[in-house]
């Protein structure tokens, strides 16, 4: 096989057949110098790397760059959403506290309410303690009823805002008290007491009417419809 470098005269069946089979014959076909920049620049070509190290670190960089972009992106769509859910929540809060006018719910029942049928601060008397925390004014409602399920009283009242009524199944001496006149409960009955807001606490108790400090014990309740994070 005849070997020659680029300043040698290639054989002219090389000249004319040019890279990988073209077609150089003819006048169109390039003269030595010209063949060999082509072949030159072909083997430059072929040998060159996909990419100097230089333009790998750049390429890299700017693919960190975009991805970075990218999720500074999805943190601050993120931090929008949770913004409205954030606002949407506290509307919808504010909305169930309520306001007189609203439809009641019920918040409690107690059992064992109990009266001994006596006259104001004298005997036995179950006392309920209610607060309203809501914002606004709220009504309250009372349903007392016998061992028997009985209604023997139906009461409804208006809190403000951060006050605390008390109410008794007849009067008694320690408490301020609005009367919810049950009249004589054997044997025990129950209460349920429901409001304009779930933003109203209550508690209730069995107490000597005539004592001048509390003297009882108190009833346990049944919370229905709580105040969304927290606990009775």
């Amino acid at each position: 096989m005849e070997h020659f470098s680029e300043g040698d005269d290639a054989p002219a069946e090389d000249v004319a057949a040019g890279p990988a089979g073209a077609n150089f014959s003819g006048p169109d076909a390039p003269d030595k110098k010209q063949h060999s920049s082509l072949m030159r620049r072909l083997v430059h070509c072929a040998n060159r790397p996909l990419a100097t190290k230089s333009e790998m670190q750049r390429g890299w960089w700017t693919i960190r760059l975009k991805a970075r972009e990218a999720m500074m992106k999805v943190v601050r769509w993120l931090t929008a959403v949770a913004a409205i859910a954030s606002i949407l929540s506290v509307q919808a809060s504010d909305r169930a506290l309520g306001a007189q006018g609203d439809p009641e719910v019920i918040l409690y029942r107690f059992s064992g309410v109990f009266d001994n049928g006596s006259g104001p601060g004298v005997g036995v008397a179950t006392i309920f303690h209610c607060t309203n925390f809501s914002g606004v004014t709220e009504n309250v409602r009372f349903v007392v009823r016998d061992a028997v399920g009985g209604v023997v009283a139906n009461f409804a009242a208006s809190i403000a805002h951060l006050r605390t009524l008390t109410f008794a199944t007849h009067p008694v001496v320690l408490y301020l008290n609005a009367t919810l006149n049950t009249g004589q409960i054997n044997l025990a009955g129950t209460a349920a007491i429901a409001a304009t807001s779930t933003s109203v606490v209550c508690t209730a108790m069995v107490i000597d009417a005539a004592a001048n400090s509390p003297q009882g014990f108190a009833l346990h309740g049944i919370r229905f419809n709580p105040v969304p994070g927290s606990q009775e």
